[in-house]
């Protein structure tokens, strides 16, 4: 028996995380209403600082910032197959294919040219039916290169705190689906 109670809405996560187009500020708005109203204050302070940022700076920057932070370094790239696997071609053929097989096998299309780009991992997490994969995929796929990111982006990069709120969102859930596991097993016993 499966039971999930998803609190994030992870379209939303996944725009964020995306290309900033004109409409970025509004997509935060409407975070700020759906995510952030059931986190907790230190969660939410992260987003709003995030949201501050924006609304103080010109659309224009704040694409160059995405294009600073995400795109000229591998360091804190969107790309998650830079943070779990060597740099073997051959290795990440082979994740990306496995992807790939995974997307077809529960009918989700892409919107970007590589399976491993972080939004569109956060964008097919729900899809996966069992809490046990569904954990395992958010911890791994998700949840590790986030923390990698966050770790080597540095504290003047206004990208960071928006990893930040995403990943605590993340682990929030995670800890969500051990709770819900302990109460099935507690039923059970």
């Amino acid at each position: 028996m499966n039971i999930r109670h998803v609190l994030i809405d992870f379209e939303l996560l996944s725009q964020m995380l995306d290309f900033p187009k004109n409409n970025f500020v509004e997509l935060l708005e409407r975070c700020e209403y759906d995510v952030c109203t059931s986190r907790e204050e230190e969660i939410r302070s992260f987003f709003y600082e995030f949201l501050t940022y924006a609304n103080e700076t010109d659309p224009h920057h704040i694409q160059y910032q995405h294009v600073n932070t995400f795109q000229l370094s591998n360091e804190h790239s969107l790309l998650v197959a830079d943070y779990l696997l060597s740099t073997s071609i051959f290795e990440i053929k082979k994740y990306t294919n496995g992807l790939e097989a995974m997307y077809k096998r529960y009918n989700f299309t892409r919107n970007k040219c590589r399976p491993d780009y972080l939004p569109e991992l956060i964008r097919f997490a729900p899809l996966l039916e069992d809490n046990d994969e569904f954990e395992s995929f958010l911890n791994n796929q998700i949840l590790f290169p986030l923390i990698t990111m966050i770790s080597n982006i540095s504290n003047d990069k206004p990208y960071k705190d928006l990893l930040s709120f995403i990943g605590n969102c993340i682990a929030t859930e995670i800890d969500l689906i051990q709770r819900s596991n302990y109460e099935l097993w507690a039923e059970i016993a």
